[in-house]
């Protein structure tokens, strides 16, 4: 099992390695260090095995393996380990297990250098029976290089997205298409694990 970095001189900002990407986490929240140590090493040990959003994480001495199901609407991660359940840590309202960070180093590890970001646009919405204005909402197009995925961005990353559009690349008010993918550094929120 690798040592976590201490310090944030220490911490690469735009990590791609699993040690890195826990060495960010436990920077970010240091009482996350025990859990994210035995996270490390179930990452680098190939504990973590993905298929679509099926996410199973066997226990480090191989005897249990644990499902963790995606919530949508929360965006959270639960996993079926008995320490989820009875004795999670937690980042503010977000309950986590190694497992779960076990799954979120892997992915991170993973998916971080694959993801480029085709295009943005702030969509129209409004609920259909509303009276209310219409709200302009911030997504990017996001491709692994065989699927492409849309996703909820933050005004501020709409704009540093925005300003780096180069005349080459396709304008329509609010929608910009990228000539060329641009690489996305940090799909991931910085205020999760």
């Amino acid at each position: 099992m690798q040592s976590l970095p201490a310090t944030e001189k220490q911490v690469n900002m735009n990590p791609t390695t699993p040690s890195e990407w826990a060495a960010r986490i436990v920077t970010r929240h240091p009482t996350l260090a025990q859990p994210v140590a035995l996270a490390l090493h179930l990452a680098e040990t190939g504990h973590v095995h993905t298929d679509g959003p099926q996410v199973q994480v066997e226990s480090s001495d191989g005897r249990n393996t644990y499902t963790l199901r995606y919530v949508e609407a929360t965006g959270a991660w639960l996993c079926t380990c008995p320490a989820f359940r009875y004795r999670p840590y937690y980042v503010g309202p977000v309950a986590y297990c190694k497992h779960t960070l076990a799954r979120a180093i892997a992915a991170r590890a993973d998916k971080h250098h694959h993801l480029r970001v085709t295009a943005i646009h702030r969509e129209r919405n409004r609920h259909a029976s509303s009276d209310e204005p219409w709200t302009k909402t911030p997504v990017a197009f996001f491709t692994d290089g065989r699927h492409e995925t849309r996703h909820a961005i933050t005004d501020d990353q709409y704009d540093q997205l925005a300003a780096i559009a180069t005349d080459d690349d396709y304008h329509d008010h609010d929608y910009i298409a990228y000539n060329q993918p641009i690489q996305w550094h940090d799909v991931f929120s910085e205020d999760r694990a």
